[in-house]
């Protein structure tokens, strides 16, 4: 990491040397490590003519990825070829260009699930004796009154298996960063798309899944990636004029531009619900949990603590179940898996989100995310670590 309050220096011969050294920003930025050398994310300043500024970067024959018209005056760009660097006109004047706010490297996200019950199979074929103790049973009630009808749930995450018999058709593609539709073939998006609104795993069981793959089959993407996908969502939600939710089951390293973007949306009037982390640190060490107007949610147990992989702190707005959580799954359009983790936790919140506006009708994300922690459940769970002992709740709406 590196702070600098002074213009960017040298960009050029950064290009042109070591992949993944940490590049300087202009206001005291925090930056974070690479993904791919050569893969960055430009913000312009509020004002500025990007189609005027990217005319000379496309000239120079590098590689815009993404324009982040929506949101951020911005642009992700891959620089096509190192050796030629210091002679790139659009980057080699960077370090003076009056058009630039910030230069990050594209960092990575990548999901925040943790296999802790893994089912009972895999133990039996990978010990000598024999395995004790009983599965997770499905022997619970749910009571409920809004199931959240009407109200659009964007999963950004690895993508949504939408054939799945959980979604009864209220699922569909939507955006991806990776091959020609938005599948899950990972299993971590379909999991938190069935806790958000599955028909048995489901809180809110009448909203509509819109998938948004930004997250590879691996389970990781990039920032450029994940900010093109809250692009896209932000878009849809003007487009659509519907209510609009976007579930973030992810996080990284900080990055101001996804940040920026995220806040950007918030303010036109999308909910966004973030994960807190899976790290047992203060969540507003990562990206986009730190960012105050998303609801950020950590991860409580069935004993009502929390959860021992679980972010914490200030910036925590809620606690909601993510230990053991069943699910739907990829393997078929009926399978399920038992999954552990702030991931799981989100849907929970995203899916109270949604039945919390089928209830109540619309408003400001502000205002919802107030009524949400207003209605919380209260003192319930322990080892808070500083954060606001808030529980997710829907018997008062």
């Amino acid at each position: 990491m590196k702070f600098c309050s002074t213009a960017l220096a040298a960009l050029a011969a950064l290009f042109a040397t070591a992949a993944a050294v940490p590049l300087e920003a202009r206001q005291g930025s925090t930056i974070t490590a690479q993904v791919q050398p050569g893969r960055y994310i430009v913000t312009l300043k509020d004002g500025v003519d990007m189609d005027a500024h990217l005319a000379k970067i496309k000239k120079a024959g590098q590689k815009v990825k993404y324009e982040y018209r929506e949101l951020l005056n911005g642009y992700a760009v891959e620089i096509q070829n190192q050796a030629s660097a210091s002679s790139f006109v659009g980057f080699s004047t960077l370090n003076v260009d009056p058009d630039i706010l910030e230069i990050e490297p594209d960092g990575e996200k990548h999901t925040l699930a943790t296999q802790t019950g893994a089912p009972w199979g895999l133990q039996r074929i990978s010990q000598l004796g024999r395995v004790s103790g009983s599965d997770t049973s499905l022997s619970f009630t749910y009571n409920y009154g809004s199931t959240g009808s009407g109200v659009d749930v964007y999963v950004v995450d690895t993508g949504v298996r939408i054939s799945h018999s959980e979604f009864g058709g209220r699922a569909r593609y939507g955006f991806t960063a990776y091959g020609s539709n938005a599948n899950d073939g990972n299993g971590h998006g379909t999991h938190c798309a069935g806790t958000i609104a599955g028909s048995n795993y489901g809180v809110a069981k009448g909203a509509n899944v819109i998938a948004v793959k930004v997250l590879s089959d691996s389970g990781s993407g990039s920032d450029s990636d994940v900010i093109a996908g809250v692009n896209y969502v932000a878009q849809q939600a003007r487009s659509s004029g519907r209510a609009s939710i976007a579930s973030l089951s992810l996080g990284g390293d900080p990055s101001n531009a996804l940040d920026r973007a995220v806040q950007s949306a918030i303010d036109a009037g999308v909910h966004f619900v973030v994960a807190a982390g899976n790290d047992n640190v203060d969540a507003s060490s990562s990206s986009p949990a730190r960012v105050s107007a998303a609801i950020t949610v950590a991860a409580s147990d069935i004993n009502d603590r929390r959860a021992s992989f679980s972010n914490y702190g200030s910036i925590v707005d809620i606690f909601a179940p993510g230990v053991n959580i069943i699910s739907s799954y990829i393997n078929s359009d009926t399978s399920a898996a038992v999954l552990s983790g702030t991931s799981m936790a989100t849907p929970h919140v995203a899916g109270l989100v949604a039945t919390l506006i089928g209830a109540r009708g619309n408003s400001s994300p502000a205002s919802i995310a107030s009524l949400l922690k207003s209605l919380s459940n209260k003192n319930r769970i322990s080892d808070t670590a500083g954060s606001p002992n808030e529980l997710g709740y829907n018997g008062s709406f």
